[in-house]
């Protein structure tokens, strides 16, 4: 509970044991509850925890970005409660929401999922294979062979 940035609600500290017992015994769980109701904070109270004690990490995955901002600001609110280094957050979205070539042109940024992902693959073709052309931030990437490295490393 000392992860917790909030003064405890009704239901809350009883949602975080139970997720942490499940975690230690290793079970599946699976919760329900109403919009406001601390979901995001409980479970990544009781998964963090379990995380640092173990020396594991933790994938949590949303369907919506609105979900996902909701866990990175809950995830920021812990780590500045706690000031601990090892807990930090990476929140990814598909290229809809991420590419700058897309977002530079609203023809594009409006397109359809399949016309992103053609219109992406033609970029980095051209970027690779003429200066100068295509999508110039894949090439200023790919043109870095120590970030390129570095990357590589991480994954």
């Amino acid at each position: 509970m000392d992860l917790f940035p909030y003064k405890l609600r009704k239901n809350q500290k009883n949602i975080i044991q139970d997720i942490k017992n499940n975690l230690i015994a290793g079970n599946n769980f699976i919760f329900e509850s109403g919009t406001g109701s601390g979901k995001t904070i409980c479970a990544l109270c009781s998964t963090l925890d379990f995380a640092l004690k173990n020396n594991k990490k933790i994938l949590y995955t949303t369907r919506t970005n609105a979900q996902q901002r909701q866990v990175i600001i809950e995830l920021r609110n812990i780590k500045n409660k706690k000031n601990e280094r090892k807990i930090f957050g990476v929140g990814m979205q598909g290229r809809n929401n991420m590419c700058p070539l897309a977002r530079e042109d609203p023809e594009i940024e409006n397109g359809t999922s399949e016309e992103l992902s053609r219109f992406c693959s033609n970029q980095k073709k051209l970027a690779t294979s003429k200066k100068n052309q295509g999508c110039n931030y894949y090439r200023n990437f790919i043109g870095d062979k120590d970030k390129v490295n570095s990357i590589m490393q991480w994954a």
